[in-house]
C-alpha cells in the first residue's frame, strides 16, 4: 500500500512540475531590414520542484513524503481516546449450581448436621441488567481491554432435605426445623443486588475473551418455601446482608463457562453453618439496548 502512495505521488510531481514549466515559445522580433532572422527563444525557469524529501519521526510513527512542496504523511494516526458506552440487557447471564464450600457444623448435634449439603440441585441465577464500559486499549489492535461496571441481580436457589426447613431458635441462631412429612420441594431462598467492577480482555480474531470482576452486593430477599401445599416463611435471620465475591469467565463469542466465590460467609459467624458461597456453570451475553 505504502509503495503505491509514493508511486501516485511522484506521478503527481511530476505532472505538477511539467505544469509549472512553460512551454517553449517562438518570437518573432518584427523586420528591420531583408536579412532579418527569425531566432527561436526557449525560456525555462529554474525550480526545485522535481525534488523529493522522505522524513521519518520517530516519535509519532509516521513517514513524510514531500515531492514539489506537497507533503504525503504515511503511518498510523493518532491513537483515539478510550470510547464508552452505556447499555441496557442481559450481560454475563449465569445460569449454574451453588453450594457451600468449606461447609461446618460447629455447635450443632449430629442429628442437625448437614441441612445445607445438597449443592448439585441448588442453582444460582445472576445478570448484568445495566452496564457502563470503557475501552482501554487502542480500538485497532486485535487484543483489546475494557473495564466495566453496572447494576446486577442474582439469586441462590438451596436445596434443603424434603423433611426440613430453616428457621431461629430462641437465641437466633439458623437451625433445621423438622417437618410433618417429606415434601417435594424444600428451599431456601437468597437474592441479591450488586456492583460488580471487572475488566475483560478480547481477541477480536479469535473471538475469544476473559473476564474478571469483583462484585459487591447487598440482600434484598430471603426466605425459605417448601410445597405442596406451597408453605413460605419470610423472617428467617441470620444470613449476611453484605456479599463480597470474585467472578471469572472464558468466552467464546456469546458464551461461555464462569466461577464465583464469595468472600464473605453466607451466615454470619456464630449464627448458622460455616461455608462460603461457590458457584460454577454456564453464562451467555444476550445483549441488550446501546447509548
Amino acid at each position: 500500500m505504502k509503495r503505491i502512495v509514493i508511486i501516485l505521488a511522484m506521478i503527481f510531481a511530476a505532472v505538477a512540475a511539467n505544469a509549472q514549466q512553460p512551454n517553449e515559445e517562438i518570437v518573432k522580433e518584427p523586420a528591420l531590414d531583408a536579412t532579418a532572422t527569425t531566432v527561436p527563444t526557449t525560456s525555462t525557469p529554474i525550480t526545485d520542484s522535481t525534488s523529493i524529501v522522505l522524513r521519518a519521526d520517530t516519535h509519532t510513527a509516521t513517514l513524510d513524503l514531500e515531492v514539489g512542496g506537497f507533503v504525503i504523511s504515511i503511518g498510523a494516526p493518532e491513537k483515539p481516546e478510550g470510547r464508552s458506552e452505556f447499555a441496557i440487557g442481559a450481560y454475563n447471564m449465569d445460569i449454574g449450581t451453588v453450594r457451600l464450600i468449606g461447609e461446618g457444623y460447629a455447635g450443632y448435634s449430629a442429628d442437625e448436621q448437614g441441612f445445607m449439603a445438597r449443592g448439585r440441585k441448588s442453582v444460582h441465577f445472576a445478570t448484568n441488567i445495566f452496564r457502563y464500559t470503557l475501552r482501554l486499549s487502542d480500538s485497532r489492535v486485535p487484543t483489546k481491554c475494557y473495564f466495566y461496571t453496572g447494576l446486577r441481580i442474582s439469586g441462590d436457589n438451596y436445596s434443603l432435605q424434603p423433611d426440613r426447613t430453616l428457621g431461629n431458635d430462641a437465641t437466633g441462631r439458623v437451625v433445621p426445623i423438622a417437618l410433618d412429612r417429606e415434601y417435594k420441594k424444600s428451599k431456601f431462598y437468597v437474592e441479591r443486588i450488586g456492583v460488580p467492577i471487572g475488566f475483560y480482555v478480547s481477541h477480536r480474531p479469535s473471538r475469544l475473551w476473559f473476564d474478571v470482576s469483583v462484585i459487591n452486593s447487598i440482600n434484598f430477599s430471603q426466605r425459605t418455601v417448601y410445597k405442596k401445599p406451597k408453605v413460605r416463611n419470610n423472617s428467617i435471620r441470620g444470613i449476611n446482608p453484605y456479599q463480597c465475591a470474585i467472578r471469572a469467565s472464558i468466552n467464546y463469542s456469546s458464551f461461555g463457562f464462569y466461577t464465583e466465590y464469595s468472600l464473605t460467609p453466607l451466615f454470619r459467624k456464630g449464627v448458622g453453618p460455616s461455608g462460603n458461597i461457590f458457584s460454577l456453570g454456564a453464562t451467555i451475553n444476550v445483549g441488550g439496548v446501546k447509548f
